[in-house]
Parts: C-alpha cells; structure tokens; sequence
C-alpha cells in the first residue's frame, strides 16, 4: 500500500514540524511487568493494510525493500497468535480453526495490562525496534469483546482509519497532540464466532511501541488535557464518547464518559493511542449529556495494586463538563467531517442515529480485500480539506 499520507491533503506550516512519535518505545524494558509468552505461527495470515513509509522511517532495515518483501516480514515478525488461542479446546467456542505451523513457535511479551495484546521485539541489534499489536490472543480465551484474545478485522481496519484522520488534524493544530502510528493490519484467516451466530474475519492491528500513563479506567491521561482532546474533535463530528464499555451505564446515569488513551508529552500534549471508541457524530447529531470520567476512588494506583488494568468497576464518575458550561459544544461545527457517502452509507439513513452506529464501522465490516481497504483509507484522507491553522486556533 502507498503511503495513506501521501494523498495530497492540506496543511499549514506550524504542522510541519508536529510532535510525531518520532522516537516510538524501542526496548521492551520500558513495557510495565512484562511476561514472555510462547506464540505459534499462523499460516492463513496476510498484510491486509500497511503504511510502507511509516514503517521504512521506524526500520531501518526496511528501506531498500519493497511492499512484497515487507509484508513478508511483518508475518516472519508478529505472524503468531498465543499457544491456548491457537490450541485450547475452550477457544473453539471463540473462533472456528486455526491453521497454525506447530514447528513454528516465536516469544513475545505480554506487558501488563495486554490482555489479548503483545509486544515483539523486531528491531535490529544496533536499532532496536518493537511491534505493538492489539488481537494476538489471551493467555485464557473466553467468550467477552476484550476476553477472548481476538478482534474483527473490520475493527482493526476501524482503527487504521480513525488514527490517520485523528492525526491530520492534530496536524493541523501545530502538533500539541500527536498519534501512536498504525504499521499494518493482519487478517487471520479465521473467523470469530459473534452474536447471533455471526461469523467475523478475525484480525489484529499492529502499531508503534508507546508506554501509557497509569490506567485510570476509560481515559488515562489527565482530565483537563483529554477533555481539550475531546472538544477539539467535536469541532470536526468525532468523539471519544460512543463506543464506551460503559455505554449501558452511561445511557442511564446520563452521562458521556470521555475514552481517551495516550502517553502524556511535554507541554501539556499527549499521544492518542486504541481508537476503538472514536466515532463520526451524524449529521445534525447534538451533545446534550454532561461529559464525565471515570476515576479510581482509591486515588492511588499502589492501593489498588495495578497500574494498569485492575477492577474497572472500582471507580466513580466525576463531571467534567455540563451543557451550557464556557467551551461545552453541544452541536458539532463538522468543519472538514468526513462524509457519511464516503462509507457508502447514504445520509438519510445514517442522520438518526446515536453515534455507536457511525458510518465508519458500517463500512469496516464490509471491506475485504487490501483494494478496498486502500480506496476507503484515501478517500476519506483526501477528503480532509482542513482549514489553516490560523482559522482553526481562532474559532
């Protein structure tokens, strides 16, 4: 795949010189408590999506080679999936077949905290590097959306999407905010058994090697800048708040609970990582419920035992912002939004709903093939015609 970047977007001169993650987390010492695990090759997987020069950038021993050879080595890389995903006779209720090489096996770390996610170190001896991947199978699979070690494709395609277009427009803003890089999305070749009885190519996205700051439940980073993070985006139909694991409860408590993940950086910033919650506001869509938080009530992550993870039911909403407050935006400005056709999906159909049932995921779950995914990813990239920075900092 061409570089998704390379698609003649528009940007001002502050973007320039933006805080990318430019020095990504090299050495898995840096990963809190992480465990070495043995994984198994799977022979069905393939590169669905890759950004080519993201990762010759990364990697150095890339450079001279060509998107074939790279796909190649993504597998010989991080091709593998956990020994009980690929094995315990509890994941056939999970997943139909794997098609694994037995003589196969690699290690990898599971830091804490990754509960169907792994690190693999893939640098070189003088450059170390890391592949971080979110899919890559539980130490226990059962069934549960963060449970069973996997994800669908279309998700890990979602993902891809969401992290590109989060990233222009922190761009456009003069980099105070940043993205951890998507490398590449794998497509298994196995499907995962969902609701209903529905059959879900099942995948895994692999990403830069970022540390997080102590989980704090839904957003991690500090209230004030994910609540910066979270205004901002409205401004373009996006937020943070629709696909929460907490939606049930929020829809009655009545509060939006901000999900926002990242590395805090200097300055106040902060590097975005896991888009999962990220959604497109429909068309004439209004924010009418306080934001909120959720925040351990132990206010110590040492009393609590875990700096990452723990007992998400151990915390308590705390309001951030309500409706009418100085700054709240309650309808989208959708200055430079992606277009519902974009995704295929006419607006007619979509203007009605919540924002859990955007256009992007409607689409993800319907692409296939590396072509689509390409076509999708640069439409809608091309499509950001994003004012100039002095136009977006005045608003």
């Amino acid at each position: 795949m061409r570089s998704v970047l390379g698609v003649g977007l528009l940007f001002c001169a502050l973007a320039a010189s933006s805080f990318a993650l430019d020095t990504p987390v090299r050495k898995i010492r840096d990963y809190p408590s992480p465990s070495r695990e043995s994984l198994v090759r799977v022979r069905t997987a393939k590169i669905v999506a890759a950004d080519y020069e993201l990762l010759k950038q990364d990697f150095s021993q890339l450079r001279t080679l060509t998107q074939p050879q790279i796909d190649a080595w993504l597998l010989d890389q991080a091709g593998y999936i956990s020994l009980p995903q690929a094995m315990s006779p509890s994941a056939a209720d999970i997943q139909t077949p794997v098609d694994f090489d037995r003589g196969a096996l690699k290690s990898a770390y599971r830091p804490e905290g990754y509960r169907r996610g792994m690190v693999f170190e893939a640098g070189t001896d003088v450059a170390p590097a890391l592949l971080d991947g979110k899919g890559f199978g539980a130490r226990e699979p059962r069934a549960g959306i963060n449970s069973n070690g996997l994800m669908p494709t279309a998700d890990a395609v979602r993902e891809l999407i969401w992290q590109n277009v989060i990233h222009e427009i922190f761009k456009a803003h003069g980099g105070k905010f940043t993205t951890v890089r998507t490398y590449a999305v794998i497509d298994w070749g196995f499907e995962l058994k969902a609701e209903g009885g529905r059959l879900l190519p099942a995948g895994a996205v692999l990403r830069q090697g970022h540390t997080r700051e102590h989980w704090n439940f839904n957003s991690n980073l500090a209230k004030g800048v994910a609540l910066e993070i979270e205004l901002l985006l409205r401004q373009y139909g996006i937020t943070s708040t629709g696909l929460s694991e907490a939606l049930r409860r929020q829809t009655q408590v009545r509060f939006d609970l901000i999900n926002i993940q990242g590395r805090a950086l200097p300055g106040g910033g902060a590097a975005v990582v896991d888009f999962g919650t990220f959604v497109r506001v429909p068309v004439g869509y209004r924010f009418e419920r306080p934001l909120a938080v959720r925040e351990n009530i132990f206010l110590n992550a040492a009393v609590l035992g875990n700096t990452v993870g723990g007992n998400r039911d151990v915390g308590v909403l705390t309001e951030v912002m309500a409706p009418g407050s100085e700054g709240f935006i309650e309808a989208p400005v959708n200055v430079d939004a992606v277009s519902a056709e974009l995704f295929g999906a006419g607006t007619p159909g979509l203007a009605g709903l919540v924002p859990e049932f955007d256009a992007v995921s409607l689409a993800s779950a319907r692409l296939r093939t590396r072509v689509e995914i390409e076509s999708l990813v640069k439409r809608i990239l091309g499509s950001l015609k994003l004012s100039s920075c002095q136009d977006l900092l005045t608003r």
